[in-house]
């Protein structure tokens, strides 16, 4: 994997690992987005936001084949941990090894975000 990659990998999974950490609000714009996708035009509008300013963005920054749909995946992984940790309070991620979490993550999305 390109050194880039493995920097922004490393990145994304320590960032989301100490902003998920218990009573951080730094990802409360993902809560209110939650929040309002039960109605189906706040749903479109979360859709076509994230697709136009995080999906695309990455996706650039990737590049290679299919980097749009390994960006799709990158961001539901990001997504998908903030959920069961900020959200649900999945005790096994909220009491692991914060270290130990971040290496996991990265080593997840270091294989979605690298072309095939």
């Amino acid at each position: 994997m390109p050194d880039d990659l493995t920097r922004l990998s490393r990145g994304i999974a320590r960032a989301l690992v100490d902003r998920t950490r218990l009573g951080s609000d730094e990802l409360s714009p993902f809560l209110l987005t939650l929040r309002s996708v039960s109605d189906p035009r706040s749903a479109e509008l979360a859709r076509q936001g994230i697709e136009r300013h995080g999906e695309r963005h990455l996706a650039g920054l990737l590049g290679g084949e299919q980097a749009r749909e390994r960006s799709a995946l990158a961001l539901s992984v990001i997504l998908g941990m903030w959920l069961m940790r900020s959200v649900i309070g999945d005790t096994a991620l909220l009491e692991a090894d914060l270290d130990g979490l971040a290496r996991h993550l990265e080593g997840m999305l270091a294989g979605l975000l690298t072309s095939s």
